[in-house]
């Protein structure tokens, strides 16, 4: 299933973190805490395989038009808001460990990887971005 709200945007995007593979953005990613920013980051896999990168974030709660997904010539960025539902009047709140507001998640992409060919789906809270990697050229 083709996501309708991927965008393929050429240029650098703001705010990359300046790593040049995954694993540094990974790195960089699961230890930095924001400062003075209203964003949180939804927990993230990213796996690897010999002909992708792969990117789950799960997003329970989200309706697939309130998900965006850019892909620059640096790095791949999803972004939106989860709302927050509310309480219902005379409801307490005793424990709320869900995140809601706008969420933003930004890993630098490796050279290796297709643009062009970049796909993503969202089923059941789980968004899935496939990022297949550009054929190796032999040397001569």
């Amino acid at each position: 299933m083709r996501f309708t709200h991927l965008r393929i945007r050429y240029g650098r995007a703001v705010g990359t973190l300046g790593a040049s593979t995954f694993s540094a953005a990974w790195s960089a990613l699961s230890t930095a805490v924001p400062v003075a920013a209203p964003l949180w980051r939804p927990p993230c896999d990213v796996l690897e395989s010999a002909d992708a990168w792969t990117l789950r974030a799960e997003l329970a709660g989200l309706a697939e038009e309130e998900l965006e997904i850019a892909v620059y010539e640096d790095s791949v960025v999803i972004q939106g808001t989860r709302p927050w539902p509310g309480v219902v009047p005379g409801e307490r709140v005793h424990l709320a460990e869900l995140r809601y507001g706008p969420f933003r998640v930004e890993l630098a992409l490796p050279d290796e990887v297709d643009r062009d060919a970049v796909r993503a789906g969202y089923d059941r809270g789980l968004l899935t971005v496939l990022l297949p990697k550009l054929p190796r050229r032999l040397s001569p």
